[in-house]
């Protein structure tokens, strides 16, 4: 978004100086002070400053024309912002939040009661009133509204801006079999835990590699103890995280990539994989829908857990030509995600809406 707006923009984001539940900070970053980066200038905050007075002092130090905040359950970088300027301890400008799929049956069916009772105690104090809201597809509008019970016409779709597109390597060969690989949070919305379970009955070769940080410790020992169970057949490895500049080079290793996820409201991995010519196994709850159609892959429902079990034999009986067709038409539906100019005039368009009575024009998120 900041790559591809900031010549319409100035955008000043904060946010901490670590991947939430990391012990140590990023590499080579400077903390506690304005930082520039690509297109944006970024506060990193240190564990000692995640509160409400830092992020006060923080906001009101630059002349910004809206806030956009990105999570409605998120404590720190959105209830707290939400509250301070409810009180007027920062600026009152219009904002702008995305909940980020928050809203999709799969999500709010997690930790149901603790969310219900927190969005009753935030409409009660009015923490969301007199907002704007991005969702990044018309079925997260959907979701939205109902489960909020906001007026439409606050609610406007702008979809996830995609990244420029690597570059197309070469698939290196492997000898073990079928080769799957899960990169994303190790946690019970992204449902690694089903994957697992639809491999004990696939009855061909795999090895299915696990990339992803684990914020939840309790969730990823039991898909450990899971993996240790499983039939010979079916090698599975936890790798541990990946560099963002590492990502396509790693899914583009892969065969296929698995994510079964409960729900997404645009579902980055995935477009980040058929970028790469990786094939995906998806559930159907996301926007990345008739990927059979695209040969590209499959979007099946979780209630099937066989189907994707199936999808997988099927895949490996495929000759090397046909997956390498498979890879290209995967690539193709990714590029055409990368090239929809109406996703940038979209986002375009509602920042202009936020800023446009401004004479500063610069957007912090």
């Amino acid at each position: 978004m900041v790559a591809r707006l900031s010549d319409s923009f100035d955008w000043f984001i904060v946010t901490r100086d670590r991947d939430s539940g990391d012990p140590a900070p990023y590499a080579g970053v400077s903390v506690a002070e304005w930082t520039s980066v690509g297109g944006a200038r970024v506060y990193y905050l240190p564990p000692e400053q995640l509160n409400a007075i830092a992020l006060r002092r923080v906001v009101n130090s630059i002349p910004f024309d809206a806030m956009y905040l990105n999570s409605f359950f998120d404590p720190l970088f959105s209830t707290v912002p939400l509250a301070l300027r409810r009180m007027r301890a920062i600026e009152v400008r219009p904002t702008l939040l995305a909940p980020r799929g928050e809203f999709s049956p799969g999500a709010l069916a997690l930790k149901s009661a603790k969310k219900r009772s927190y969005r009753l105690v935030a409409g009660g104090l009015g923490l969301h009133r007199d907002l704007i809201w991005q969702a990044s597809s018309d079925v997260e509008r959907s979701d939205i509204i109902r489960a909020l019970k906001v007026s439409a016409a606050d609610v406007y779709v702008a979809q996830d801006l995609a990244p420029p597109p690597p570059p197309l390597g070469d698939r290196r060969q492997s000898s073990e079999g079928l080769s799957l690989v899960f990169l994303s949070r190790i946690s019970p919305m992204k449902n690694l835990r089903f994957a697992l379970e639809v491999l004990r009955s696939v009855r061909v070769p795999v090895r299915f590699d696990i990339y992803g940080p684990a914020p939840d410790e309790g969730y990823a020992q039991q898909c450990v103890e899971i993996a240790s169970t499983l039939p010979a057949h079916i090698a599975v490895r936890f790798m541990g995280e990946v560099a963002p500049d590492e990502v396509h080079g790693v899914l583009g290793r892969y065969d296929l990539m698995f994510l079964p996820t409960l729900g997404e409201n645009y579902g980055h991995s995935i477009h980040e994989a058929l970028v790469s010519g990786t094939p995906v196994l998806i559930s159907d709850r996301t926007p990345w829908r008739a990927l059979g159609q695209d040969n590209a892959g499959f979007d099946l429902p979780l209630g099937d857990p066989q189907g994707f079990a199936e999808a997988i034999a099927q895949y490996s009986q495929l000759s090397e030509a046909e997956r390498q067709m498979m890879r290209r038409c995967a690539r193709a539906r990714g590029l055409r995600k990368s090239e929809e100019l109406g996703d940038l005039a979209a986002n375009k368009k509602l920042f202009d809406r936020l800023v446009r009575a401004s004479p500063h024009r610069e957007v912090r998120i």
